[in-house]
Protein backbone atom coordinates (compact mmCIF):
# COMPACT_ATOMS: atom_id res chain seq x y z
CA UNK A 1 0.00 0.00 0.00
CA UNK A 2 1.29 3.18 -1.21
CA UNK A 3 1.68 6.08 1.87
CA UNK A 4 -0.33 8.18 0.09
CA UNK A 5 -3.47 5.83 -0.22
CA UNK A 6 -6.00 5.52 2.71
CA UNK A 7 -5.39 2.93 5.92
CA UNK A 8 -8.44 0.66 5.96
CA UNK A 9 -10.61 0.91 9.09
CA UNK A 10 -12.87 -1.33 10.80
CA UNK A 11 -15.63 1.36 10.50
CA UNK A 12 -15.64 1.08 6.64
CA UNK A 13 -18.16 -1.26 5.83
CA UNK A 14 -20.21 1.04 8.03
CA UNK A 15 -19.08 4.41 6.12
CA UNK A 16 -19.64 2.36 2.44
CA UNK A 17 -23.35 1.47 3.86
CA UNK A 18 -23.94 5.47 4.88
CA UNK A 19 -22.94 6.52 1.16
CA UNK A 20 -26.37 8.36 -0.32
CA UNK A 21 -26.41 5.93 -3.02
CA UNK A 22 -27.16 3.02 -0.11
CA UNK A 23 -28.93 5.13 2.39
CA UNK A 24 -30.58 7.72 0.19
CA UNK A 25 -29.70 10.35 2.46
CA UNK A 26 -27.76 12.96 0.11
CA UNK A 27 -28.87 14.97 2.30
CA UNK A 28 -26.21 13.93 5.34
CA UNK A 29 -23.63 13.84 2.36
CA UNK A 30 -24.38 17.31 1.15
CA UNK A 31 -23.54 18.89 4.94
CA UNK A 32 -20.45 16.58 5.41
CA UNK A 33 -19.24 18.03 1.74
CA UNK A 34 -19.93 21.58 3.53
CA UNK A 35 -18.43 20.83 6.35
CA UNK A 36 -15.48 19.20 5.44
CA UNK A 37 -15.13 21.82 1.85
CA UNK A 38 -14.71 24.46 4.63
CA UNK A 39 -11.47 23.24 6.48
CA UNK A 40 -8.31 22.79 5.12
CA UNK A 41 -5.66 21.17 7.25
CA UNK A 42 -6.02 17.97 8.59
CA UNK A 43 -5.84 19.18 12.35
CA UNK A 44 -9.36 21.14 11.40
CA UNK A 45 -10.48 18.01 9.81
CA UNK A 46 -9.81 16.05 13.54
CA UNK A 47 -11.61 18.74 15.42
CA UNK A 48 -14.31 18.49 12.93
CA UNK A 49 -14.49 14.48 13.60
CA UNK A 50 -14.09 15.38 17.13
CA UNK A 51 -16.88 17.45 17.92
CA UNK A 52 -18.77 15.21 15.64
CA UNK A 53 -18.14 12.06 17.75
CA UNK A 54 -18.47 14.20 20.97
CA UNK A 55 -22.38 15.14 19.45
CA UNK A 56 -22.93 11.67 19.53
CA UNK A 57 -21.38 10.28 22.80
CA UNK A 58 -23.82 13.49 24.26
CA UNK A 59 -26.80 12.22 22.26
CA UNK A 60 -26.43 8.63 23.57
CA UNK A 61 -25.91 9.54 26.96
CA UNK A 62 -29.12 11.75 26.62
CA UNK A 63 -31.27 8.69 25.05
CA UNK A 64 -30.05 6.29 27.84
CA UNK A 65 -31.00 9.26 30.45
CA UNK A 66 -34.20 9.23 28.60
CA UNK A 67 -34.87 5.51 28.95
CA UNK A 68 -34.31 5.61 32.45
CA UNK A 69 -36.65 8.19 33.36
CA UNK A 70 -39.25 6.59 30.63
CA UNK A 71 -38.45 3.28 32.74
CA UNK A 72 -39.00 4.98 36.12
CA UNK A 73 -42.61 6.58 34.97
CA UNK A 74 -43.81 3.38 33.97
CA UNK A 75 -42.69 1.65 36.59
CA UNK A 76 -44.35 4.18 39.16
CA UNK A 77 -47.63 4.31 37.06
CA UNK A 78 -47.71 0.07 37.61
CA UNK A 79 -47.25 0.62 41.28
CA UNK A 80 -50.32 3.00 41.10
CA UNK A 81 -48.21 5.92 41.76
CA UNK A 82 -49.46 9.43 40.53
CA UNK A 83 -46.52 11.06 39.44
CA UNK A 84 -47.10 14.23 37.77
CA UNK A 85 -44.13 15.66 35.87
Amino acid sequence: MAEWEDKPLPEDPHIRAAFPTQSGRHDLYAEAMRLVGAKRSKGNLVALVNWLLYRIDSLQKLDVERRRATEALEDARERGGDWEP
